[in-house]
């Protein structure tokens, strides 16, 4: 959205953003800045589980404006022409990669010009949908100006754990490797790996730092590890420069020493490592393209140069039973990182498993809203129920996190200053939370 504010800017375009979840906006208070700001075209960014409340905010910007309205994100993408057809309040739908469909949408708007040559535009047309071919993806990133960080209140933008002002960057878009359940390569940036040069990435890291005084980044790619030449330019551009950020990012295990100690010389804290499963059997069904031993490999080496490793896992891929979800557990503690994440897979539309899970009927959401990611399961495997996965996922974090070794080590970790003090007590308190939380889903389910 940052991307897309700053290239209408440069051709003209005067631009508003509105967070009205950040602003904790309800509908109508939307509809109210549109009708008083008078705006020519909105543009609403869509998920899956929140297309409901998208639609109903949609509804209520026509009824109260004259405003053109248009969609843009994953869930419109795969059912453009479905919601098209079945939303006659939606004037447009901007498929895939929106920087630059959005531009000329904006164009042909203002030059009264027809919109039948966008591309990547879906559109009715004589009360029929029609679907415009696809845009092609955006080759050279470097060419896209630096995100409109300035119309943004970055106070609502802070994602890192520990220090503050920090924000979301990318270096690259699209990931060459085909996981079944991932969504991004699969609908909006593609499977080609599409990078900024290392001067470029800094440029912005200086201009957030200098500018916005922003401590930390978090590099939002799908993941920032591929390319060991890559990464090494961008951290030793870094070094070169002598600017001193934290950052943290999402990688694969298949890394080595020489590009970690880079990564960690260059200010890395954090490498969100997707791991899935603790089974090869599954690692193999979902074209995870990794092995155990590749994985504790990996965060035997980042424990060693000082990055702090947090590990991902889900529950409910392919072929996942009781004993593959005993393995998972035991794999996250074996491998005892500094964090982990479990999760119940939340197969989107538009991925490889969502259509594998449909065409068995293993597909039990009752609404949209339920694919949010959570503790709910929507699906259930060959071999386990909804419940069976909610169970596991609360078991996971229970054995993980409730281990006396784990307790202690955190003891330690938080007692060297005032401030990690208060963090540990902030921490305790949400960590009894989560227990009480997860301790009555597992007697919900027992």
């Amino acid at each position: 959205m940052a991307y897309t504010a700053v290239v209408l800017e440069k051709e003209g375009f005067t631009v508003d953003f509105v967070d009205a979840v950040a602003e904790d906006f309800d509908e109508q208070k939307v509809a109210e800045i549109v009708q008083k700001n008078s705006y020519g075209l909105v543009i609403v960014e869509t998920s899956t589980p929140s297309i409901e409340n998208d639609l109903s905010m949609v509804q209520k910007i026509k009824e109260n404006s004259s405003a053109k309205v248009a969609l843009i994100g994953a869930h419109s993408t795969y059912f453009s022409k479905d919601l098209l057809d079945s939303y006659g309040y939606i004037d447009y739908i901007l498929r895939g990669e929106f920087e630059y469909t959005i531009l000329d949408l904006c164009k042909c708007l203002r030059d009264g010009e027809k919109v039948e040559n966008i591309k990547g535009l879906s559109f009715r047309k004589e009360g029929e949908v029609v679907e415009n071919p696809d845009r092609p993806l955006i080759s050279d990133l470097d060419k896209l100006p630096f995100p409109a960080w300035h119309l943004f209140n970055m106070k609502y933008y802070d994602p890192h754990l520990y220090k503050s002002p920090s924000v979301l960057m990318i270096s690259s878009r699209g990931c060459p490797y085909r996981c079944t359940y991932c969504l991004w390569p699969q609908v909006m940036y593609g499977h080609k790996l599409r990078t900024r040069s290392a001067e470029n990435v800094v440029d912005e890291i200086e201009i957030l730092k200098d500018k916005y005084r922003v401590k930390a980044i978090e590099f939002d790619d799908d993941t920032f590890t591929i390319g060991k030449r890559r990464v090494v330019s961008i951290c030793n551009e870094i070094i070169k420069r002598g600017i001193k950020i934290s950052w943290s990012c999402f990688g694969r295990v298949d890394v080595d020493r020489e590009m970690l100690s880079a990564m960690k010389e260059a200010g890395c804290e954090f490498i969100k490592y997707g791991v899935e499963s603790g089974s090869q059997k599954i690692l193999d069904r979902c074209k995870k393209q990794i092995t155990l031993n590749q994985v504790r490999e990996a965060f035997r080496i980042t424990k060693e140069v000082g990055i702090k490793d947090y590990g991902t896992f889900m529950f409910g891929l392919s072929g996942e039973n009781w004993d593959t979800v005993n393995e998972t557990i035991e794999f996250a503690i074996e491998l005892d990182p500094y964090a982990v994440q479990f999760s119940i897979v939340t197969p989107l539309p538009g991925t490889e498993y969502y259509s594998q899970l449909k065409s068995k009927g293993l597909l039990k959401a009752k609404n949209w809203r339920d694919f949010d990611g959570a503790a709910k399961a929507v699906i259930v495997t060959a071999e386990m129920s909804k419940e069976d996965l909610e169970r596991a996922f609360a078991l996971a974090w229970k054995k993980f996190y409730l281990r006396p070794s784990y307790i202690l080590k955190t003891l330690i970790r938080y007692s060297s200053s005032f401030q990690d003090l208060k963090r540990l007590i902030r921490g305790t308190g949400s960590f009894f939370r989560r227990y009480l939380y997860y301790r009555g889903m597992l007697q919900q389910t027992e």
